[in-house]
Parts: structure tokens; C-alpha cells; sequence
């Protein structure tokens, strides 16, 4: 990085701050030491990019089923048989596996939310051998038909912070817990 202060086209120069000429020993050490900065200080591996994206496609393979309401799928193609998952947060249930799939499929019906997506992004991943966390942003956008006939578009943002693992399947979550953000133009009666 330091190289990158030092390496600077002449003609580049007077536009940029004359401390990072001045300095650049402080300014190369302030950058190591913010924590924004300190994240990546090497190459990833082959294996760690692949290892990224095999998480980043199990993180959208979940968003997918959610709104597709394939919820039994959850099963075989997201989590491991002894996950943990907290919906808590939004009101949801805190089980295993088959108590979250059960919620599901009762909460979620197309009667109720006929249309939602689940949007991820900022998708931040620690590796660690065969065991991954990660932090996940998600916009929530959804459709509620209201008691009187109506329908109600509102919004939750959430991250999901997760626990992950390699298995001869793949990658899996092995624990999800909802964080969240915020909720906006939900309808009274959820309490949201």
C-alpha cells in the first residue's frame, strides 16, 4: 500500500493532499490501523475464493426457497440437520431445523404474503478451515393481505448473522440468527 503513496503520476500530484507526500509513513500506518483498512492484508487462496462463493450462492440459495415458499428444500440445499435459526427478532420462532421449517410454512403462506423478496448484500465472510461466520445484509420487501381486503406493502431491514460449515454436501448454515435494522409501513396488528 505504501507503494501505491509513492507511486503517484507528477501531474496527479497537486490534486492530492500534500500531507501524503509529506508524510507518508503516518499516512501508510494511520491506513493499516483503521479497522475499515485491516481486513485484507493478503492474497486470497483459490480455495478461499472458492470457499466465498460457495457460501455467497448458499446465502442466495436460502433467499431463493424463502420466496419461493419451498421451505422443505431448506433441508437438503441450506442447513445442517442440527441448525439453530432465530427469527426472534421479528417476532418469529427460535428452534432447530424442523421447528423453523414448521414456522414457516404456517407464517409465511401465499394467503398472507402473497409476494416478499429477500435481497442480500454486504455479504462479509470469515473463513476458518471448515468452519465460516458471516454477516449478511438483507432488504426485506413484502406483501400482506390486510383483514379487510386490502393489501399493505412494507419493509424490514435485517442482517443475518451466521455460522457455517463445510460437509461432504457443501457448505451449510448451521446457525442463523436475525439482527435488526429496521421495519417500515408495516400494519399495526403485526407489532412490528
Amino acid at each position: 500500500m505504501r507503494a501505491a503513496y509513492e507511486s503517484v503520476e507528477p501531474e496527479l500530484e497537486p490534486r492530492l493532499d500534500p500531507l501524503l507526500f509529506e508524510y507518508p509513513d503516518q499516512i501508510y500506518q494511520q491506513h493499516l490501523t483503521n479497522p475499515c483498512n485491516s481486513r485484507r492484508t493478503r492474497m486470497l487462496s483459490q480455495q478461499e475464493i472458492s470457499d466465498r462463493f460457495e457460501i455467497q450462492d448458499l446465502c442466495y440459495r436460502y433467499a431463493q426457497l424463502i420466496d419461493c415458499k419451498d421451505f422443505d428444500a431448506l433441508r437438503t440445499d441450506v442447513f445442517t440437520a442440527d441448525a439453530h435459526i432465530d427469527y426472534s427478532v421479528f417476532g418469529g420462532s427460535v428452534g432447530n431445523l424442523e421447528d423453523t421449517i414448521s414456522f414457516l410454512k404456517q407464517a409465511m403462506t401465499r394467503s398472507l404474503f402473497p409476494n416478499h423478496q429477500h435481497l442480500n448484500a454486504n455479504i462479509q465472510i470469515e473463513i476458518d478451515g471448515d468452519e465460516a461466520t458471516g454477516r449478511v445484509m438483507c432488504f426485506n420487501p413484502q406483501e400482506i393481505n390486510l383483514p379487510d381486503g386490502g393489501t399493505q406493502l412494507f419493509m424490514c431491514g435485517l442482517w443475518y448473522l451466521d455460522k457455517y460449515l463445510r460437509t461432504e454436501q457443501g457448505w451449510r448454515l448451521c446457525e442463523r440468527v436475525e439482527e435488526r435494522s429496521y421495519v417500515f409501513n408495516a400494519p399495526d396488528f403485526m407489532g412490528l
